[in-house]
């Protein structure tokens, strides 16, 4: 995917966040605690991917991001949650309970969007992925996602830029990866790669896909715990790394970042 960069004359603020998985009460909530005003032609939603599956709103979440999209308000980074969901209506497997698309959340969001039950979708399952795919979320939102974002201080990821086929380094030629590499990217592990020193020389990376606590418990482990009372949710930031992932169905938040570039 060739990158983006913008070169308006004025900076652009950027509202970025990440892994909303369906919470749109609480993505609102930071949104506006954080000052964005969608009539403001300098401010931008930017989402490093997960918008849905866990949180009970995938539907108000739909209706927000058609609308953004529609005012060109969002840039939408595609998440490992996006790539379960066309899976999902792609595959002929298994989608039935214990499934890898139940236990993630991807079945329950579907059945949300489309108003159904397990018993309609266990027992008509091409008529339930057909139906899917006519969703806004598989039609439309699903086809508009980016591999990642770039301006000229952030690169914006789901969970980290692809890594080289021959050794443990990030892709020398990440902008020209193809999309099975950028796949393949959003299931690695933030921490392990920012530990190794994957990280690049010029820009800071933007990250979901695991907690920042996990951030947070390597950078100070006589302080915060990973998980649970002892954990900081809140995003970690320095100059190679801004991890955004509240853990929202713990926490009960959805973290937000205002960066202007």
């Amino acid at each position: 995917m060739i990158s983006e960069l913008d070169y308006m004359g004025a900076k652009m603020k950027y509202f970025v966040s990440s892994d909303i998985h369906g919470y749109y009460d609480e993505w609102m909530k930071a949104l506006g605690e954080n000052g964005f005003d969608e009539k403001n032609p300098e401010h931008k939603l930017i989402v490093c991917g997960d918008l849905f599956d866990r949180g009970s709103q995938p539907n108000e979440v739909q209706t927000f991001v058609m609308d953004m999209l529609a005012k060109d308000k969002i840039i939408l980074i595609r998440g490992n949650h996006e790539d379960l969901a066309t899976s999902l209506v792609d595959s002929r497997g298994y989608i039935g309970l214990d499934s890898d698309y139940d236990v993630n959340g991807t079945l329950q969001t579907l059945m949300d969007l489309l108003n159904l039950d397990k018993n309609f979708v266990l027992q008509c399952v091409s008529e339930f992925r057909r139906r899917a795919k006519n969703t806004d979320y598989i039609s439309k939102i699903i086809p508009s996602m980016k591999n990642y974002y770039e301006t000229e201080h952030y690169v914006f990821v789901h969970a980290w830029l692809p890594l080289s086929d021959t050794e443990y380094a990030l892709c020398e030629n990440w902008r020209e990866a193809s999309d099975t590499s950028w796949e393949e990217a959003r299931w690695l592990e933030p921490i392990e790669a920012y530990k190794g020193g994957l990280t690049l020389k010029d820009k800071t990376q933007v990250c979901g896909h695991r907690s920042s606590s996990i951030f947070w418990a390597n950078a100070y482990p006589n302080k915060y715990a990973i998980a649970g009372e002892n954990a900081c949710y809140k995003p970690f930031i320095n100059k190679e790394v801004i991890a955004l992932d509240g853990c929202t169905y713990y926490s009960k938040k959805v973290n937000v970042v205002v960066l202007e570039d």
